[in-house]
């Protein structure tokens, strides 16, 4: 009980600790003036354990990606401006629809560890960052990130970059890929189509690069306006995830429409896998790629698009491989360490595959590091010591390949150590 006095409270505080569990910024709409080619987007910022940051961006052509619409007097509806719209009656307005004609839809998650800046090389080299997933050529652009914490652990983001390019290459590229549908996920034979048409102020391109998500086996040709090119004067490179290919460069309003076409032998780990791709010119001295767009880009193939679907349904861990098998770590240099490859599927985001070795006792020989994936092509290697770094005495062991999903599976299998 308070004692008889005249009293009041002016003001309480209240402190709490940890961090919002969720929290979005979206910049406001930005105008470069004219439409310009995307390069890299990169950041600078800290990702704690137990925090996630997601990053998407759009780009379009018109100011606003929304569009406002009134009844008239004959019921039919109106496109009406932002100034109109807003002069209605709130509870009288009718939904606003996406402007889908002249604005891309947000992009996928950009990977946080993809996009960190490099501190050790120069800012204006643009050596570090991730491709943007957003169209161009394109005049406006809208960057939202959405963070995730724990209570005791929160995303931070301090800078954000955006590469262009003034000069676009082309005015427009457009593309598609043949199948469309696969059976298996076995490597598959696709052709990759894409076709420009250039303004007179677009400085080309001569080369195509074109994510495959996972390690393509050959590239059987490249095909520039119907003649084959030659792969010896022009190489290409097959990366992990990717290919890059050289040819004789399209440039100026006389080489519009003319058909790029690549051949390639490729597996498809994921329902849907888009083979997004961009075009660049080597001469550019900040090599700004250009993104190919899906479209009808040959009327051989019906399809218009970039993605390709597979079977649906069945395990996740596939196409597992041991080699060598035996293997003898005893120094010599030749067949030293064990490799186990194996691909995942159907795996959209990151999940912890690990391996463990056990004797024929069942004793775990040693675990071999955790690494966090999703749909691709993956191998580990082990040394043949145990968790001291002791080497293993000669023998048959037994391994286990576990995926860390809602139903855990693993494959296993038995592998020898020989001396």
């Amino acid at each position: 009980a308070f004692p008889l006095r005249n009293w009041e409270l002016a003001e309480f505080e209240v402190y709490g600790e940890g961090f919002v569990e969720e929290m979005t910024y979206i910049t406001q709409i930005l105008d470069f003036g004219r439409p310009i080619s995307w390069g890299q987007i990169r950041w600078s910022g800290e990702l704690p354990e137990g925090a996630r940051a997601e990053i998407r961006t759009r780009t379009g052509h018109t100011p606003d990606p929304k569009l406002y619409f009134a009844p008239n007097n004959n019921g039919d509806l109106d496109q009406i401006t932002l100034k109109e719209y807003l002069k209605i009656d709130a509870l009288s307005r009718l939904p606003t629809q996406y402007d889908t004609e002249n604005w891309s839809f947000w992009s996928p998650p950009y990977d946080f560890a993809a996009g960190l800046r490099d501190e050790t090389v120069p800012a204006e080299a643009w050596q570090d960052g991730t491709p943007l997933l957003s169209p161009g050529p394109s005049r406006y652009i809208q960057v939202a990130v959405k963070f995730f914490s724990d209570p005791f652990a929160a995303p931070r983001l301090d800078q954000l970059s955006l590469q262009l390019g003034e000069a676009p290459a082309a005015q427009e590229v457009v593309g598609e890929i043949w199948p469309i549908e696969v059976d298996s996920f076995e490597p598959t034979t696709f052709t990759y189509v894409v076709l420009p048409s250039f303004a007179a102020d677009n400085i080309g391109f001569d080369h195509l690069e074109i994510l495959t998500h996972a390690r393509v086996d050959t590239i059987e040709a490249v095909v520039l306006d119907g003649s084959p090119v030659d792969l010896d004067l022009f190489p290409y490179e097959i990366r992990d995830d990717r290919i890059v290919v050289e040819f004789p460069a399209v440039k100026g309003e006389e080489d519009s429409f003319k058909q790029l076409e690549v051949t390639f032998n490729a597996p498809v780990l994921r329902f849907g896998t888009e083979f997004s791709s961009w075009v660049f010119n080597s001469e550019d001295p900040d090599q700004i790629r250009q993104q190919v767009r899906p479209g009808n880009a040959t009327f051989r193939f019906s399809g218009d698009v970039l993605a390709v679907k597979t079977p649906v349904g069945g395990n996740l861990l596939v196409n597992v491989e041991v080699g060598p098998n035996p293997f003898t770590p005893n120094g010599d240099g030749l067949n030293e360490t064990l490799t186990i490859a194996y691909n995942l599927r159907e795996v959209a985001t990151d999940r912890t595959v690990s391996v463990h070795i056990y004797n024929l006792a069942g004793q775990e020989v040693v675990a071999l590091p955790p690494t966090r994936s999703r749909s691709g092509q993956f191998r580990q290697e082990w040394d043949g010591t145990d968790a001291s770094g002791q080497r293993v005495p000669p023998g048959i062991y037994l391994y286990e390949l576990s995926l860390n999903v809602e139903q855990k599976e693993r494959k296993m299998g038995f592998l020898g150590v020989a001396y």
